[in-house]
């Protein structure tokens, strides 16, 4: 559950809000000129930490998958087989 809290209610109940915080509750306190900041437990926050640094090796991934793609028909690129490429680095 996301609550909406105003600022002044997080100076006066911040233990509390904090306690809600770790057990998984997630507040948006607003604040003047929308300057809001979120308050969330650090379980969800390791989560959303780990979703988007997921998401960042995919689009990475993706990225050099599209390269090597677009590689495949270039002339000047030379293919060799698994025992010409260990032969070449000594193996």
């Amino acid at each position: 559950m996301i609550r909406a809290i105003r600022s002044d209610y997080l100076k006066t109940r911040t233990k509390e809000v904090l306690d809600l915080a770790a057990s998984g509750e997630t507040f948006i306190v607003s604040r003047p000129q929308n300057r809001n900041a979120v308050i969330l437990s650090e379980n969800d926050y390791n989560k959303i930490l780990a979703a988007a640094t997921a998401e960042a090796y995919r689009a990475q991934t993706i990225q050099e998958l599209d390269e090597a793609v677009k590689n495949l028909d270039d002339p000047n690129t030379k293919w060799f087989s698994t025992e010409e490429a260990r032969k070449m680095v000594g193996l």
